[in-house]
Parts: structure tokens; sequence; C-alpha cells
């Protein structure tokens, strides 16, 4: 039973010597000088110089244009929401062809009425050839006419 643990143990030892080893190796071949950046490097300042400058100039050449269009924009925005399209205007004239829609519906339904007054069977003929709004029936109510109008 003990033969067993003491090669668990030796691997792990021999692992652990292998792993020390290696980090020993690697410990050795790193540079011995690195710069950090804990410290203001002349190169950062001059970057920070022309980054500020190019900042500036952003701010004259770019921003003032940049913001002359949008106050272009803006006003033509403002003369399309006034003038051209004013919403006041446009929902009184949704209002009102609704209103209007109504109307017609109401017209149409007056005139789709049955109109029907003649009593005689000559002149229900006359008045429905009339009101049928067929040109082909013509002859038919000139004829019936003549019979109407008959002594």
């Amino acid at each position: 039973m003990k033969l067993p643990t003491l090669s668990r143990l030796w691997k792990v030892l021999r692992n652990a010597l292998v792993a020390v080893c290696g980090l020993a190796i690697l410990v050795a071949l790193l540079p011995s000088k690195a710069r950090s950046q804990l410290g203001l490097d002349p190169c950062c300042a001059m970057m920070s110089v022309g980054l500020n400058s190019i900042s500036g100039l952003l701010r004259s050449v770019v921003a003032q244009p940049l913001g002359s269009i949008q106050q272009s924009q803006q006003q033509s925005a403002n003369f399309e929401q006034q003038v051209v399209f004013p919403m006041a205007a446009i929902s009184q004239a949704r209002n009102m062809a609704v209103q209007f829609q109504s109307q017609f519906v109401q017209m149409r339904q007056l005139f789709q009425l049955p109109i029907s007054s003649a009593t005689l069977p000559m002149p229900q003929l006359l008045e429905q050839s009339l009101l049928s709004g067929n040109p082909a029936q013509c002859h038919r109510s000139q004829a019936t006419t003549l019979l109407c109008m008959a002594p």
C-alpha cells in the first residue's frame, strides 16, 4: 500500500520541480530592464500637444460650419412644420374629409331609395323604363309614352 502512495507523491514532486525549473528559465530569459508608463515620456507630451492642436482645429474649422449647417436645417424643418405642412391645417382637412364622406354616404343612400309613384300599369311601365337608366330601353319608353298619353 505504501508503494502506490510513494509513486504518486514522486510524480507530484517531479511535476512541481519541472514547473519551478521552467519558471526559473523563463525569468532568466526575460529582459532585465523594462520601461514603465508611470512617468511622462517626452513622446507622450508631444502627442498630447499634437492632439490638442488637432482638437482646436476641429473645433474652429469644422465645428463652426457644421453648426451653421445644422442651424439652417433646423430653420428649414421649422418652416416646413409651420408653413408647408402645418399640423392644425392637416387635422382640420382630415376632419372635413371625414365629414364630407359621411354626407356623401347619406346622399348615396337617399338616391338609392326606391321611387315609384305610378299606380296604373302603363304609367308604371313607363316609369320603370325611365328610372332604369338603361339607354337600350329608350325605344320602349317612347312607345309606352304614346300609349300612356293616348286618350
